[in-house]
């Protein structure tokens, strides 16, 4: 919508005007009592905004939230439109100049509809024979981070005053305390959610590996050694020359595949060139080793010196992130190849890791991280965060992911 054919005023804090504090003790007294009564944030939001209506003698009103990166995701709470919630989506944020909003965290008046704007289509429910003339939209801010946006719609511009304005400044700041702790509380619900499935997921994960284990050793490794005792037994009783020699030939054979699925089993269980030689040697090994053990070329690169160490539990993490993340690209990116970079020469260890797969979209993980197929790399998020780190993934859908692990050094070594 062009914003040259808006006529719209901005109004800061410092132009609120004085009502009388009674007014406005009242008010607040209102909207606590709201929110101590309602159960949900769409309730609450609806019940607010209900009332702030009925103060300014309006009929028509939304609240926007907005998500971490203040842009605008929905609408929870609404008066007086006749339109679908289904979206999700607000309907006029995306592309209208109200969008100053997020720009300016300012009061912003619409006093007049421009041609494009979806409000233009939206008839208010209750006299349907007047269409919407403009809005005003009301900054909720918590913590210098906008997190919604009070907008009330009107069919006279000269509905709306300065006191008015006042009012819906009042309650902004705590619709926006309402919506933040709404955010937090939700976060910290998926978080246990989170919790609960990984601590699952690891307990079966440990049972499968026992399993697995019980499997190799009873089966592999239990029929080598009955084959050895066969051999064994059979050479006792030998007398040919040549027999003897084919039967110890044999026998070194299904001992050396021994030896190999032993030392291939103990690196699955804890890699010995961690402990012996070091994470970067270690790491050096592993990539060498990934087109015979998961199928994927990966090309590494080491950039910058340090003489400083990370923590023996910060370096299993980083091994086990990277190993989880190239077995990742290797099982479901449809990679052909993957690039590692360790930054070892920054104020912290820095592994980046690409790959040229299929990608995918990381909202979607966001949105449905208690899910058991996003567990992996919610494990792996919250091995970082054990170890003070920091694990972030990139990706689009056809063009590759990229995963970013920021791990600090550990003082107690460096100092």
């Amino acid at each position: 919508m062009d914003s040259s054919e808006t006529t719209d005023i901005i109004i800061s804090p410092a132009e609120k005007s004085a009502n009388p504090q009674l007014r406005e003790l009242e008010i607040l007294k209102s909207i606590f009592q709201i929110i101590s009564s309602a159960n949900s944030l769409a309730e609450t939001l609806e019940m607010v905004l209900e009332f702030v209506l009925t103060m300014i003698d309006s009929a028509v009103g939304w609240v926007c939230l907005h998500d971490q990166d203040e842009s605008c995701y929905s609408f929870v709470g609404y008066k007086g439109l006749c339109f679908s919630n289904s979206s999700g989506a607000s309907p006029c944020l995306v592309s209208c100049v109200c969008d100053r909003v997020r720009k300016t965290k300012e009061v912003v008046i619409i006093n007049k509809l421009t041609k494009g704007c979806p409000l233009l289509l939206i008839k208010n429910e209750n006299e349907p024979e007047e269409l919407l003339v403009g809005h005003v939209s009301v900054p909720l801010v918590a913590k210098s981070r906008l997190v919604g946006q009070l907008n009330i719609a009107f069919n006279d511009p000269q509905t709306i005053h300065q006191g008015d304005i006042y009012l819906l400044q009042t309650v902004a700041p705590h619709l926006a305390v309402l919506i933040e702790n709404a955010r937090l509380w939700e976060e910290l619900q998926n978080k246990e959610i989170r919790l609960k499935k990984l601590l699952n997921s690891v307990v079966n994960a440990q049972e499968e590996e026992r399993q697995r284990i019980s499997r190799e050793l009873h089966d592999e490794m239990g029929q080598n050694l009955t084959s050895l005792l066969i051999g064994l037994r059979i050479l006792e009783n030998s007398e040919n020359c040549t027999e003897k020699e084919n039967i110890i030939g044999g026998m070194a054979r299904t001992v050396t595949g021994m030896i190999s699925a032993i030392h291939d089993l103990a690196l699955e269980l804890r890699p010995a060139s961690l402990d012996d030689l070091g994470l970067i040697p270690a790491l050096i090994q592993f990539f060498s080793e990934c087109p015979d053990r998961i199928g994927i070329d990966v090309d590494h690169q080491i950039v910058g010196e340090s003489s400083r160490h990370l923590s023996h539990e910060a370096e299993i993490t980083v091994y086990r992130i990277l190993q989880e993340s190239l077995t990742n690209v290797a099982r479901h990116a449809k990679a052909s190849k993957a690039n590692v970079i360790l930054n070892l020469g920054g104020k912290s260890f820095i592994v980046i890791i690409e790959d040229n797969g299929i990608g995918f979209d990381p909202k979607t993980v966001n949105r449905d991280h208690t899910k058991v197929k996003h567990i992996g790399l919610y494990g792996m998020e919250e091995r970082a965060a054990l170890v003070g780190g920091t694990f972030i993934i990139e990706s689009n859908v056809g063009s590759g992911t990229s995963i970013f692990v920021e791990i600090p050094w550990d003082e107690s070594k460096n100092g």
